[in-house]
């Protein structure tokens, strides 16, 4: 028996918690992992990071070494703590999926079954509706602030200080900062300024050596030139400047001219959306994206079935990854969802309440009712006449210890609240207003509602479609239109000018 190998992923963010929470939510996860038998590896945390940011550190370190099979399972206090963006999440979760590692949370445990993946995207929508609530209060506040002209906090900018509350110039730092943007306009790329600067062991503003990362965010910086923004609105406020006009336009102008196309991961549009979902009719191998290009450069995608790919000894057809990903997408939106959202909104919350073990819960509504227990036993001694100091110290001490339980209390239903069938049914109804010729729309219906799709060859070169959904009562097969736009061994080419490796398929 080989124990499941897990890391934690804890983060907290500086506008609403406190530092201290990182080790609460270690040490839920901890507890969490001592009591489903895992082996703890390693710890990843973020201090001061959003989840609604990819630009986490230690969390883009967790995914790319989740390639090196180090770990089976990510831990996370709350779902929230790992994306509060619903887009973000299933993107970086599908990344860890598709490196043999599972996401679980120590405090909102999925049930299996059906309606897993649904639930969990109600969950992580809640968490994604509340952190743009608690955003549009904060940023009130911070917006308000920035229009009296104080600093509305975040990292110090490299030029300037904070005193009391307004931004003014450090004189020994702006002199580093001109010179950057001299340099620059005197086309200096910016990894030779970043090397200049740490050869002669200048600090940026968190006094750490110069990164090409910061370097545009630096010569991009409006408020070098005294132009206060806020959230990208120029809110009309202006900070002493430190850089002249001419020579920030110029500089802007040189780095238009120098704009390169930025590295990036895989895209969406490279993504085979039914990868680990779609099935062969005819052998049951699984089926995969492959993709080629033609002799004029234009690039195709389809999905075709692992067991014809590698050893050749299946005769399913291949089919181009757009008809198939369309039809299953359409058929899903326009048939299942309008039909059953009542259904299914029943059935997801009956789920929840009945997976709902929240030991935490129960364990502090005991301990309250043993405290009011013991008041109104104080409250008894002391209406018969017996009355002392200790007596009530004792009442006194009772009734803080009853006020933290119900605080308690409070905050363990919020962060373990039960959706109602009208905020599930709002999450389904999203589905339906989704665009079907949206990538993202597309790849979270298909996440979050379609189990697995065969596909059977018919004789005419049609494929017939057959899409399991997770639905009320377990797996049920949905009637869809048959796919066009495939193949047949007998014609190979599925797109003019692109011709499959004839060696596998």
């Amino acid at each position: 028996y080989d124990m499941q190998k897990a890391v934690i992923y804890a983060r907290y963010s500086s506008h609403s918690q406190r530092e201290e929470s990182i080790e609460r939510q270690i040490e839920i996860c901890t507890d969490y992992a001592q009591r489903h038998g895992m082996l703890l590896v390693a710890t990843y945390t973020d201090r001061k990071k959003s989840g609604k940011s990819g630009n986490r550190p230690e969390f883009q370190r967790m995914i790319y070494e989740s390639r090196h099979k180090l770990f089976d399972v990510v831990l996370v206090w709350r779902f929230d703590r790992f994306a509060r963006n619903l887009d973000d999440h299933g993107a970086y979760e599908k990344l860890l999926k598709e490196n043999g590692v599972k996401l679980l949370s120590a405090t909102e445990e999925i049930p299996d079954g059906a309606h897993s993946a649904i639930i969990k995207g109600v969950i992580i929508g809640g968490n994604e509706a509340y952190s743009a609530e608690l955003g549009s209060k904060s940023s009130d506040g911070m917006k308000r602030a920035a229009m009296q002209g104080k600093s509305v906090g975040g990292h110090k900018i490299l030029g300037y200080r904070t005193v009391y509350g307004y931004l003014t110039i450090d004189e020994g730092e702006a002199e580093i900062v001109r010179q950057i943007y001299k340099m620059y306009s005197q086309h200096r790329s910016m990894a030779e300024i970043v090397r200049e600067l740490n050869k002669r062991g200048i600090k940026n503003s968190q006094g750490n050596p110069f990164q090409i990362s910061n370097m545009h965010r630096l010569l991009s910086d409006m408020r070098y030139i005294g132009i206060r923004l806020y959230k990208g609105e120029d809110i009309g406020l202006r900070i002493p400047a430190i850089v002249d006009k001419d020579l920030f336009d110029a500089v802007q102008i040189q780095m238009e001219k120098n704009k390169k196309a930025p590295a990036r991961t895989k895209s969406l549009d490279e993504q085979y959306l039914l990868t680990g979902k779609l099935f062969c009719g005819a052998c049951h191998s699984p089926m995969s994206g492959v993709s080629g290009t033609s002799k004029n450069g234009t690039k195709y995608h389809y999905y075709v079935c692992n067991t014809r790919y590698k050893r050749n000894s299946c005769s399913k057809a291949y089919i181009t990854r757009e008809a198939l990903e369309s039809s299953v997408v359409d058929a899903v939106k326009g048939t299942l969802i309008k039909a059953n959202i009542p259904a299914l909104a029943k059935a997801v919350v009956k789920c929840c309440r009945d997976s709902n073990d929240n030991g935490q819960l129960l364990r502090l509504e005991s301990d309250l009712r043993t405290v009011n227990k013991a008041i109104s036993n104080l409250l008894d001694i002391i209406e018969s006449g017996a009355s002392s100091e200790t007596l009530a110290e004792r009442l006194e001490q009772r009734e803080k210890q009853k006020q933290i339980l119900q605080q308690e209390i409070g905050k363990e239903k919020i962060l373990n609240r039960i959706p109602t069938e009208d905020e599930v049914k709002l999450f389904f109804e999203s589905f339906v207003r989704g665009d079907i010729n949206d990538r993202m729309f597309r790849r979270e219906l298909i996440d979050i509602l379609v189990n697995s799709v065969y596909l059977e060859d018919k004789d005419d070169g049609i494929q017939k479609m057959t899409v399991l959904l997770n639905v009320q009562n377990g797996l049920e097969t949905v009637r869809l239109n048959d796919v066009k736009g495939c193949s047949s061994n007998r014609r190979m080419v599925g797109q003019a000018g692109f011709e499959p490796a004839a060696k596998r398929l």
